[in-house]
Order: structure tokens, then sequence, then C-alpha cells
């Protein structure tokens, strides 16, 4: 473990942990004088695999401060309760987590505060002057909630389009350079950028263990948000049926740039940027799907790189059912939301919770879509979710899943295999099909609706469940 520091007896030890090892160097050594500028001494160790965190959070009581990367081990997702356990050991740590853009008000930085983990920085905001502000001042739970986009009122931090300001004064009592017992009281006062909330980025993964219309769903979707002037990427992840395509019309040049990504990251190849390897349908909306002849295996790692690297508003994740249950836990434990689609066959509800192997971080922010929505005598839309209820599966843990909401989508077969017959989506043809999207569309992503709010609202409640 290297070690680069002033040596002085009462110096704040702080560990750091990033993946890009030859920057680390220069990183270190410019939060180190940005510490002395404040007349701070600090010692700076650095480690870069989890149970190494965990072996010197362990060994050394003394470390006070964790600056950590999200991405540490090959994209490898860093897991709530693996930071609970790191504050368990050292219930002094303030742990200072850089995590990517996309987390803002997802149920992932929700389960960080619900930690009391309180000082996450996402990348937009995590140059030198901000994560050494944070060492130095901690975050409030008022704060932290804010920043994290969990609360409504931001009390008037926010006030334009893009982003605003917070000055904060702060004073704290710390040993003097010289070593000595006497203190000295230090102001620091610096800037934290805080993006306004119509930037947020969600994620959303549209899966099921039948061939129940995901993919149909999920071109519709995104048609629906690019109306809406939102970017979009949309991820094809059956990688050997590759529906997707037969949505769009596409030329020869659109083809094979997965496989190339996927070939390039095998290599070990940089990826600058990996919006080039997209196809483009328009301005607002990438699609990341391929050509049936081309080969490539769909991986966290690749849809990894994907949806870091979007600018998009909205990623839309098309899960296909044979990446196995590993892969698709994977895959959804990275989505904000979670939307399960389904008929309203009772063999299809009686037969689906036994199909399902959700872990249990993936049964939350989970909704029910059910597709081709039909009148059958005796199911009443009410009584949908008694089949999701206290189910008792051999050899496995009784469960019961709640859904935020369950939406319906009318029978329109023969729109859709028209509209497909054009290398097109339905969206925008059908009157009550649209409003069954954009019901979907309009309650995981906050959007400017053309509809009267009066006219919203009936629309709600005629497709959500919940009130009926």
């Amino acid at each position: 473990m290297k070690k680069i520091g002033l040596g002085d007896d009462g110096m704040k030890k702080i560990l750091v942990a990033f993946s890009h090892f030859d920057k680390l160097e220069s990183i270190i050594k410019k939060i180190i004088e940005e510490f002395k500028n404040k007349g701070i001494s600090v010692q700076i160790s650095q480690e870069f695999f989890l149970p190494e965190i965990e072996k010197s959070i362990n060994l050394n009581s003394d470390y006070r401060i964790l600056i950590l990367q999200e991405h540490l081990e090959k994209n490898k997702f860093i897991k709530v309760p693996y930071l609970e356990k790191l504050i368990t050991i050292n219930p002094k740590l303030n742990i200072i987590y850089i995590i990517d853009n996309h987390h803002y008000k997802s149920s992932y930085i929700g389960d960080i505060y619900k930690a009391n983990i309180y000082n996450c920085l996402f990348k937009r905001d995590a140059n030198i002057e901000n994560i050494v502000y944070l060492c130095l001042n901690p975050r409030t739970e008022i704060e932290a909630k804010s920043y994290y986009g969990l609360m409504d009122d931001f009390n008037g931090v926010l006030e334009n389009d893009y982003s605003d300001t917070l000055d904060k004064s702060m004073a704290f009592t710390t040993k003097n350079m010289r070593g000595n017992n006497e203190k000295e009281r230090v102001i620091i006062k610096e800037r934290i950028v805080y993006t306004h909330p119509k930037d947020y980025q969600k994620i959303i993964g549209i899966f099921s263990p039948y061939a129940a219309g995901k993919t149909v769903i999920a071109s519709n979707l995104a048609k629906c948000y690019v109306r809406k002037n939102l970017t979009v990427t949309l991820i094809d992840t059956d990688y050997l049926k590759k529906d997707l395509l037969y949505y769009y019309p596409l030329e020869d040049g659109d083809f094979f740039k997965v496989a190339d990504l996927y070939n390039d990251l095998n290599m070990g190849k940089e990826i600058g940027d990996v919006n080039s390897y997209a196809i483009e349908i328009g301005s607002k909306l990438k699609l990341f799907t391929d050509h049936r002849d081309s080969r490539y295996e769909m991986n966290l790692e690749l849809i990894s790189h994907i949806v870091r690297d979007s600018k998009s508003n909205i990623v839309i994740i098309d899960i296909s059912s044979s990446l196995g249950e590993a892969v698709v836990n994977e895959i959804l434990s990275i989505c904000d939301e979670r939307l399960l689609v389904a008929d309203k066959m009772i063999s299809t509800l009686n037969g689906l919770p036994y199909r399902l192997s959700l872990k249990t971080y993936n049964r939350r922010n989970l909704s029910l879509i059910i597709n081709r929505d039909v009148d059958i005598r005796g199911l009443p839309n009410r009584k949908l979710e008694k089949y999701f209820k206290d189910v008792e599966l051999p050899e496995k843990e009784r469960f019961s899943l709640n859904f935020e909401h369950i939406f319906f989508i009318p029978n329109r077969l023969e729109l859709i295999a028209e509209a497909l017959s054009n290398r097109d989506v339905a969206y925008g043809v059908d009157q009550q099909f649209d409003e069954s999207i954009e019901v979907i569309a309009s309650s995981l992503y906050q959007i400017n609706n053309n509809y009267k709010g009066g006219r919203v609202r009936r629309i709600l409640d005629k497709f959500f469940t919940k009130g009926i």
C-alpha cells in the first residue's frame, strides 16, 4: 500500500480508492495541496480493491475519511450493504462517495441516504475543491436529501434552468501546521454546484420471463419521450434475435456497431465516446442494437459502459429473458425504475411468480404493465395484485411483490403489426394507445404534458390500479 503525505502526528489520515492508476498520484497531490492551502496536514493512503479497503479500515481505526469511486473494480457496482459495513467497522468514518450522475433521484441514492451516508458527489461535481470541502464539512441530513434529489422543495437553492451555487461558510477547529497543541479557527468557504432537476437521468429496465411485448413497450415509450423533447438511449439486450432493429428504418452503415463495441472492450481498448457505437434515430434517440448476423454477447460490462457514458435524459433497457436470471438481476440493479410486462391471461398470472427470480433489492420501484389488455369476466383490475401476494415457491422464500403502479395497454395488435410493417412504432396513431403509453412515461419521469391537469388525472384514474 503506497503512502503519500506530509509527516505530522496531528495530520488527518485519509484513504483514497480510485480506479485510474495513471492519474491517481496527480489527484492525491492536488488533494494534499488543497488541504495545505487551508492550513491542514494530511496523510493519504491508497487502495484499489474493495476487500483491501475493508481490511485497511479494520486495521487502521484512525482513518477518518474515505474517498471512494463507484466503479472501482471493472465496473463492479458497490452495494450499499458494503458501505454500511465500513461504517459499522468505523462509525467515525466520513465516506466521500463519487458516483455516476444518473443516480440522481434513483432508488440507489435513496438507499444510500437511508444508510445515513450523506456525502456522495455526482461526477459532474467531483472536482478537487468540492471533494476537500466535503472532507472538512460533512453534509447534514437535509443537505444530502436536497443534493440527492430526494425532496421536492429545494428551499430556493435552485433558481435557473441549469445550475446554481450554494455558498457555504463553516468554521472548524484543528491543529495548526506546526503540530503543537494550539488550536486555530479556520474559515472554509466553498461553492458546491447543484444541477437543476430537469437535468436528471432515469434508467428504466423493462423485463419479463415471457414474450409479452417488452420490445413494443420499450420502443413506443422511447418515441413518446422523444416527442416530449427528451433525449433517449434505447438498449436492446437480445443479442440473438435483435428484434428492436425492425422498428426503425436503418441503413447498412448502422450495423455491426455494438459488435465493434463488444470486441473493443474485450481487447481492452479505451473507449473514448461510447455513443459513437450507437445508431442515431433523428437527433434525440440513440439506439444500441445490431444486425442479425453480428456476433457478440450482451453482458453487464457492455451495458454499464453504455449507461455510464450516456448523456440522454432517459435510458431504456429492453431486457431479454434469454440472458439468464443472474445477468437480468445485475441489469435491474442499475435501473431506477423496473417494469414487469405480462398479459392478462390466468395462466400467465399464475405462472409468473414461478418464473421470476428477482433479488430483494430489485423488488423496489417495481411496476406491472398488463400488455394487450382484455376484459375477463371475474378478473377485475383491482384483483390482479392478489396473484403476487404471499407467493410460496418450492425450495424458495415466500415473497410478495408490491407494485408502485399497474399500467394497462389496450389490445392494438393490428395497429402494432401495421406500424411494424412500415418500420415504425404504433405511438402517435391511436388516441387510447397513446394515452396508455403517456401515463407510463409521465409516471416514471417528470415531463411537460400537453394535456390539461384534469384530463391527466382522469387518465391516471383510468389506468392505475391503486384507487380503483
